[in-house]
């Protein structure tokens, strides 16, 4: 996978690393032994006291097809840093959180995956036809983007240049398939939030990716299947 991060006239290409962050990275990616996540770039780990913190409804991940684009606008400023899991459930690829120490998908052997997790307002119209077979839609949706390492470290340099990630729109681009995709990221110049915009709360990330009970994750697991895309698609 590639990623490309500029303004409009420059765009600069990245490729595709396949082992996981090391400690040495500018992203802090370290996760201790009881811990699953951290916040911010380069946080100190942080414990999460309620494994059993209840989860909310379901909240759609930002995600694009080869070919499709979209722009957002980050609601929140740093990501939730987690290692997870991708498994088959039926015909679904199902996302679920690494439980570090006696994970059951890290010992059936199903491949760990590091991200970086943001709450975005996804710009686009969509439409489909829901399971009751009427029309939905929907714009300026809030969404999870689940970033992999490569635009996590485009994020951060962008953040570094400009300050924050909340003051303008970014338009997102893919092209290609599986570990060949490319990953175009152009900044807008910084624009007001509307009131509408202003309104949108930024995800409970933390309570949102607070990982499943293991027996929970055993009732579900296919282990040993996982997915190479850096970014999970799982809407």
């Amino acid at each position: 996978m590639k990623i490309r991060l500029g303004a409009k006239k420059k765009v600069v290409e990245e490729k595709e690393e396949k082992e996981e962050p090391s400690n040495g990275n500018k992203i802090d990616k370290t996760l201790n032994k009881s811990s699953w996540m951290k916040t911010g770039f380069q946080a100190a780990s942080k414990e999460i006291a309620n494994n059993k913190a209840k989860r909310g409804s379901y909240t759609p991940d930002f995600w694009l097809k080869n070919g499709e684009e979209a722009n957002v606008r980050f609601i929140s400023s740093e990501p939730v840093c987690i290692y997870q899991h991708r498994f088959r459930n039926g015909t679904r690829w199902n996302t679920s959180t690494c439980l570090g120490e006696h994970c059951p998908m890290c010992e059936g052997g199903n491949k760990k995956q590091f991200v970086g997790v943001f709450s975005v307002i996804d710009r686009r119209k969509e439409q489909w036809i829901g399971k009751d077979s009427k029309e939905v839609k929907r714009e300026n949706t809030v969404k999870m983007w689940r970033c992999g390492t490569r635009i996590m470290g485009s994020l951060e340099r962008l953040t570094a240049k400009r300050g924050s990630l909340m003051g303008y729109d970014i338009n997102v681009e893919r092209r290609g398939e599986s570990t060949d995709t490319v990953y175009t990221l152009l900044p807008d110049e910084p624009t007001p939030m509307s009131a509408e915009d202003k309104a949108k709360k930024p995800l409970d990330l933390i309570t949102l990716l607070a990982p499943k009970q293991r027996a929970e994750l055993l009732a579900g697991i296919n282990a040993g299947k996982h997915d190479d895309e850096e970014v999970a698609e799982t809407f």
